[in-house]
């Protein structure tokens, strides 16, 4: 059987409460991906539009808590 290994980043970030979280797990998810590891990111933010495009912008796929 083959597994594929994954990690789900839930990320806090927006003007209020800054960035730093995000650009955090940003470089773990660089980190991971090195090794093979996927990652995928849920964020939490306002407006999340912002975050989300840093994600995928670095690769990555993002999904806002807003939409779900």
């Amino acid at each position: 059987m083959n597994q594929s290994i994954g990690v789900l980043f839930r990320v806090e970030a927006g003007p209020e409460v800054g960035l730093g979280h995000l650009r955090r797990s940003l470089s773990l998810a660089k980190a991971f991906q090195e090794v093979g590891v996927s990652s995928r990111f849920l964020l939490n933010g306002d407006p999340p539009c912002i975050c989300i495009e840093e994600v995928q912008h670095s690769g990555f796929p993002a999904q806002s808590l807003a939409g779900m």
